[in-house]
């Protein structure tokens, strides 16, 4: 269940046929109390020459860390690269003898050649989408020093694929590793793909890092969560800052996600007339859907 809490309005014109509106949803506390959503995981390991020795320990251990803590019912893909991908695990249930087999698998994993960072990412999250659904919470991270020097490395591009992935259901949380990772492109994957940026410089930094991340997941109460707006006839509303969204017949849908139990989402709305509108009311209808764990 969504609650809702609109609409915080002030005027920025001298009329009032232009204002700012604030919507907010949130996830009642008692959704997803004694029962979470199961993941969807994918976990992105650069194996390129610059992550080695330090670093690439730093990523195993990690990755590692991750898959103990997964349950039988989450899945999980593991994908590793250079310039070449290969696919450790493609869509496994966690139970505890594929977590073993795919933990011997990564702890033989070892650095070398170039860095194709969009090429890892990209078939990782390809992977997670074949079997996402609308029961699974699905996040990819991506553990590297972002320094991609082969295929696609252009920021804006990387950061539309990542919201285009968070729309289609997976998020996308990097965890920079070693000094002079890149933040640009990291943080581009994660700001778009609406999950956190990460840095992790010594070994003990990794199960805080991942402890922060699981801990939300496992809290994770709507998913696929909208917001609809009927915009009125006579009006146009634009949103305040970047959130995808469509706009379709007057019907405005905002994505937002996953959200976790008692979080609150703001938007902003910024709404105006087309013309001095006469004496009076407008409605502006609004409703929230999502899927629960119930």
């Amino acid at each position: 269940m969504l609650s809702q809490n609109h609409v915080s309005r002030s005027p920025i014109a001298a009329s009032a046929v232009e204002f700012v509106a604030k919507i907010s949803i949130t996830a009642e506390t008692d959704v997803a109390a004694n029962r979470r959503l199961p993941l969807n995981i994918g976990l992105v390991i650069d194996r390129s020459g610059s992550m080695e020795n330090a670093p690439i320990e730093y990523a195993k251990a990690a990755a590692i860390q991750v898959i103990e803590k997964l349950h039988e019912h989450d899945y999980c893909t593991v994908v590793i690269f250079d310039t070449e991908i290969d696919v450790l695990a493609d869509g496994e249930t966690m139970n505890e003898v594929n977590k073993r087999r795919l933990i011997h698998r990564i702890q033989h994993v070892y650095a070398r050649g170039g860095t194709d960072l969009h090429a890892g990412w990209h078939t990782c999250v390809n992977r997670q989408l074949r079997i996402n659904n609308r029961e699974l919470v699905g996040r990819v991270f991506l553990l590297s020093d972002g320094h991609a020097n082969t295929g696609l490395t252009d920021v804006t591009q990387l950061g539309a694929q990542a919201a285009a992935f968070h729309r289609q259901g997976i998020s996308t949380s990097t965890f920079g590793i070693g000094d002079g990772y890149n933040e640009v492109i990291m943080g581009a994957l994660a700001s778009n793909g609406e999950g956190n940026t990460h840095y992790i410089s010594e070994v003990q930094h990794i199960e805080e890092c991942f402890r922060q991340e699981l801990a939300a997941l496992f809290t994770a109460a709507l998913r696929d969560t909208q917001l609809h707006i009927t915009v009125p006839t006579g009006y146009s509303v634009q949103i305040v800052g970047e959130r995808p969204h469509t706009l379709r017949d007057r019907e405005m849908t905002i994505h937002f996600g996953t959200i976790m139990r008692a979080e609150q989402r703001n938007i902003y709305l910024h709404i105006k007339a087309d013309t001095p509108p006469a004496a009076g009311s407008v409605t502006m209808p609004v409703r929230a859907t999502g899927l629960d764990a119930q």
